[in-house]
């Protein structure tokens, strides 16, 4: 249509403004709940177990949206919304968005606690699994797997200062099993192995963690370095 048509006005920028207000926090909380009733729905059944997948995603933005702001790993202006999928189905379960920043452990921890007690309030008996990256890995998720029923975490964790002298000895060892794994490959006139992988586990709590957890570690020795 022309834009300029009289009869055919856009709506002007006030218009706009006023329409994106008149959504209230009570509104998008009461969003979330529908995204989370529409995931319990699709089940005729509870579930004897599920896994939540939790990822935060850039989604960018041009111009001065309120609470956007420039992300260093993404060195690019936007929000910083939360999606958690269920990890077997593939289903979608909720999408909070937030503002541009890093997220604490506390805002991941209050959006958390809303969705479990709505399942909760469905499903009593099923298992959880939370799954997701370092940065999940804060002392109140992990105080929230401590606190709730049926109710696990599984989440990736970064090399630091404490882990990384843990994980030595069973580095070292798998270096002297991939030398011995090579000679002998050489020894009998075969390629080498590219790498040799072990896996071991060991007890860990970082400072701030209420206990301490399992941690699986994985020990790599490939022609290129250590992992």
């Amino acid at each position: 249509r022309k834009p300029l048509d009289p009869d055919q006005d856009l709506a002007s920028a006030p218009t706009l403004c006023r329409l994106e207000n008149a959504v209230t926090r009570k509104d998008l909380y009461r969003m979330g709940e529908v995204f989370v009733d529409q995931f319990l729905g699709r089940y005729a059944t509870p579930p004897e177990s599920i896994v939540l997948d939790l990822d935060h995603s850039e989604d960018p933005t041009h111009g001065q949206q309120e609470l956007v702001f420039c992300h260093g790993y993404y060195e690019h202006h936007g929000y910083l919304p939360l999606f958690i999928f269920e990890g077997l189905s593939g289903q979608w379960v909720l999408a909070a968005l937030r503002p541009g920043q890093s997220p604490t452990g506390a805002d991941n921890a209050a959006i958390l606690k809303r969705v479990l007690k709505r399942l909760r309030a469905a499903w009593p008996e099923t298992h959880i699994l939370l799954r997701g990256d370092s940065a999940f890995a804060s002392p109140e998720l992990m105080a929230l797997a401590l606190d709730a029923p049926h109710l696990d975490v599984l989440f990736g964790l970064a090399g630091n200062r404490a882990l990384s002298p843990l994980a030595r000895p069973f580095l070292d060892a798998t270096r002297h099993l991939h030398a011995q794994r090579s000679a002998l490959a050489r020894h009998h006139c075969q390629t080498p192995p590219e790498a040799t992988r072990t896996y071991h586990e060991i007890d860990y709590a970082a400072k701030t963690w209420p206990a301490p957890f399992r941690v699986v570690l994985k020990a790599e020795v490939m022609a290129l370095g250590v992992i």
